[in-house]
């Protein structure tokens, strides 16, 4: 739905500057696009919440950003943006933090602190995990591990580090992220940028185990990758 009204913006705004150009009509496009630009900001936030069942912070902040510059572009109030941002990236980093205290409670968090892991021998036992990179990284071969039948949940938390997954081709994944000043690549679909939330899912094989994944970032980035990447 973003993807049909980003593209109606675009073609309104094209029509009106060709009519412009053809002496058909007087619209002044600049205060137009400058006082109604947020509004890509609110149909984006909008849409992130819509989609996103439980990761919707990106999609509040998004839309909470483009209706306070809206209003401020409309002389509704006045708005100062070095407030916005001064309370944005705290609550950011607030945000990421709970996330890391509650994955580092789960029973078999493991941690990469300034270092390599690599977890690649054939058989190694997959569990439901939580693995989290702080200026390190994981490196995760899952077409070696030994992969239990049902459902298993991983938590992955890259900080200024990075996490990769190979993935075997059977497996059902159903993956949700954040990506904050970082970037997340699930089977060469990407999000990223200041602020990013999405969700990916890939169907396996009748009766296959499923593998749910749940990923933050903070200026780094975690790449989930199939069996033949």
């Amino acid at each position: 739905m973003e993807r049909y009204l980003l593209g109606g913006f675009f073609i309104v705004m094209g029509t009106i500057w060709l009519l412009n150009n053809l002496g058909l009509t007087q619209v002044a496009l600049g205060p137009l696009i400058g006082a109604y630009w947020p509004l890509l900001l609110i149909l984006h936030g909008a849409s992130l919440i819509k989609d996103e069942d439980r990761h919707s912070l990106g999609g509040l902040i998004w839309l909470g950003l483009g209706l306070g510059i809206l209003g401020r572009n409309l002389g509704l109030y006045e708005l100062d943006l070095t407030l916005v941002w001064r309370g944005l990236f705290p609550i950011l980093l607030v945000y990421l933090g709970w996330q890391i205290i509650k994955a580092a409670g789960t029973k078999n968090a493991r941690w990469a602190i300034m270092g390599g892991v690599e977890l690649k021998d054939e058989g190694w036992p997959l569990a439901s995990d939580s693995f989290i990179a702080f200026m390190g990284g994981f490196d995760l071969d899952l077409t070696a591990a030994s992969i239990p039948d049902g459902e298993t949940v991983l938590h992955l938390i890259a900080i200024m580090g990075g996490i990769d997954v190979k993935v075997p081709s059977h497996l059902h994944v159903e993956c949700e992220g954040t990506a904050v000043l970082g970037g997340i690549d699930v089977f060469k679909n990407g999000a990223g940028g200041i602020i990013a939330t999405r969700k990916w899912s890939r169907p396996g094989g009748e009766g296959a185990p499923t593998l749910r994944i749940y990923c933050q970032t903070l200026m780094g980035g975690i790449e989930i990758k199939g069996e033949s990447a």
